[in-house]
C-alpha cells in the first residue's frame, strides 16, 4: 500500500513539475517594490490556447519560486526563492493547492500589450510575454505558509 502511495505521489509531481519544464524564463529589468520584470518563452499546443495566460502566469511564479531566472535584457541572473531541491516533493500538498487554486495570480501580472504568439510546425504555438513578479509579496507568502525561513527563524 505505502508503495502505491509513493508511486502515485511521484506520478502527480511528475504531471505538474512536467507542465513546468518547457518554459524559458529571462530578466527583462527589475519591478518596482522589489519585484522582477521577467520574459516567459513557451510552446503550447492548439488545445491549451485558452489557457495560455494561466500557463504564462503559473511559469512566471514557479520560475521565480523553483528554478531561478536567467540573466537578460542587462540583468544579472536571481536565484530561485526556495534553495531546497527537495521542497516540492516534502511540500507537496502546499504546491498541490497552490497550483489547483491558482494562487500564483496573485503574484503576478502579466503586460497584456507584451503578448505575442507565434505559429510553429505540428499546430504548436510559440507564446511569450513580459510579467511582473512580485517577489517581496511571494516571500511573505512563502514564509507564512511554513515553506522558506525568514531572519527571524535563525536567532
Amino acid at each position: 500500500m505505502k508503495k502505491i502511495i509513493l508511486t502515485l505521489l511521484a506520478a502527480i509531481i511528475g504531471c505538474c513539475a512536467g507542465m513546468a519544464q518547457d518554459y524559458n524564463l529571462r530578466m527583462a529589468g527589475n519591478a518596482t517594490n522589489g519585484g522582477y520584470y521577467v520574459k516567459v518563452v513557451t510552446v503550447l499546443d492548439k488545445k491549451q490556447n485558452k489557457t495560455a495566460m494561466d500557463y504564462i502566469k503559473k511559469m512566471a511564479v514557479d520560475g521565480v519560486m523553483l528554478r531561478g531566472v536567467a540573466p537578460g535584457n542587462g540583468y544579472p541572473a536571481k536565484q530561485p526563492l526556495i534553495d531546497d531541491p527537495d521542497m516540492v516533493r516534502t511540500k507537496a500538498e502546499f504546491f498541490e493547492a497552490f497550483n489547483r487554486d491558482k494562487l500564483y495570480e496573485n503574484f503576478c501580472i502579466v503586460e497584456p500589450t507584451s503578448v505575442s504568439v507565434t505559429e510553429l510546425k505540428k499546430k504548436k504555438y510559440e507564446v511569450s510575454a513580459l510579467v511582473t513578479v512580485d517577489k517581496e509579496r511571494l516571500i511573505s507568502y512563502l514564509t507564512e505558509c511554513q515553506i522558506i525561513k525568514n531572519f527571524d527563524s535563525l536567532w
